[in-house]
């Protein structure tokens, strides 16, 4: 996730938005760099869900990471964050290979959910 790929999401005036990309990200601190992007993200998304609600659609939100390790560790904090308020059931972690094909995709029950990926 680079942080000048998100600025869509947000309002472009917002004086807490972070001013340049994160660097030495980590698995321990993936939250606390990125966190303001995460949390516009989600919002924008609800957003969109109430619309879309009345066409009988859903919105996917699909956040990107550069390791395995931060999207592990993002989509546990989107589920245990009570905040965003989504299920463990809703939140679906896909790792690809250096291709870009669906190499490994648990939901966080730790099941296999390659299919739905793909279908995704």
């Amino acid at each position: 996730m680079r942080c000048s790929d998100c600025r869509a999401v947000t309002e472009e005036d917002d004086p807490k938005q972070p001013e340049q990309d994160s660097d030495r990200i980590t698995k321990e601190n993936v939250m606390e760099k990125y966190g303001y992007w995460l949390r516009a993200a989600v919002q924008r998304w609800k957003d969109h869900w109430s619309v879309y609600k009345k066409l009988d659609t859903k919105p996917v939100l699909f956040i990107m990471a550069e390791k395995n390790a931060y999207a592990d560790a993002l989509g546990e904090h989107l589920w245990k964050t009570k905040e965003y308020g989504f299920n463990q059931s809703e939140v679906l972690v896909i790792h690809t290979d250096a291709a870009g094909e669906v190499a490994c995709s648990l939901n966080l029950h730790g099941t296999n959910k390659r299919s739905e990926a793909k279908r995704i």
